[in-house]
């Protein structure tokens, strides 16, 4: 299906993104006989969600993107109910607050691992240079001029010469996040390393999610790089089993929570 939907001719359009949104739907599509239960009742949808580096980033911008959806169609919703409103029917806020918990409470909680929040570059990433392993600040940088230089304004895909002339502003928050409106988002774990250039991303990142009311956790391990706990030489260091164990457990708890 991603593929299908990616191919313009004989062209493959760079939209990562939007695989990521279309991958969401389709998991959602796959979970939805699980949301009304035999009597009408509101059940819980179990899912989660984990990003790490620049899955972290796609994954954030998707989350957002999928946040405004359901706020764009709750809008109408309650402008709707409001119209059609029988004011003798005291059940009808009712199957309305639950029709709204449904769409709110889809996604338990996000696992955002080492991610990328900002391609304008963090403090850390630009004065990183060359220094850390297995992934640098001029790494990234580079990268990040290569992403913006694919994409054209608004998070669209750049699919002509004269569209890829338009350089994207990097700190647009079509395509970083950091600088989007975070209220209303699920609990969110993030994890990093002290000797990972991206350190700023996840302590920026995870102050504005806090500041937006949403419920953050930080895991910062120290001395940890690039990759810690899913690849590199801290895969199976004790940094790394710890990492993923704090990750499974925050992972349960939010489970537990809405079963």
């Amino acid at each position: 299906r991603l593929l299908q939907q990616q191919y313009e001719g004989d062209e493959l359009l760079f939209d990562p993104l939007q695989d990521v949104i279309a991958a969401m739907e389709w998991i959602e599509s796959c979970a939805s006989d699980e949301l009304i239960g035999p009597s009408g009742e509101i059940c819980a949808n179990n899912l989660i969600a984990s990003g790490e580096s620049s899955g972290a980033h796609l994954l954030m911008l998707a989350m957002l993107n999928r946040r405004d959806r359901i706020m764009s169609v709750t809008k109408k919703e309650k402008q709707d109910f409001i119209a059609t409103k029988d004011p003798g029917n005291q059940n009808d806020s009712n199957d309305r607050s639950k029709e709204i918990k449904k769409l709110s409470s889809i996604w338990k909680c996000i696992n955002l691992v080492y991610g990328v929040f900002d391609l304008s570059g963090t403090p850390s990433v630009r004065s990183d240079g060359m220094t850390s392993m297995p992934l640098c600040g001029n790494d990234l940088l580079w990268m990040y001029q290569l992403y913006c230089s694919n994409v054209s304004a608004r998070g669209q895909t750049a699919t002509s010469d004269d569209a890829r002339h338009d350089k994207v502003n990097p700190m647009d928050p079509f395509v970083s996040p950091l600088y989007a409106n975070l209220c209303n988002m699920p609990p969110a774990l993030f994890t990093i390393g002290t000797s990972d250039p991206l350190i700023d991303d996840t302590m920026f990142m995870a102050s504005r999610y806090n500041l937006c009311g949403n419920h953050v956790e930080m895991a910062i391990y120290e001395g940890g790089e690039h990759g810690i706990g899913h690849f590199g030489v801290q895969e199976e260091e004790e940094m790394g089993q710890l990492a993923r164990e704090y990750t499974l457990e925050f992972m349960g708890r939010h489970l537990d929570e809405s079963g």
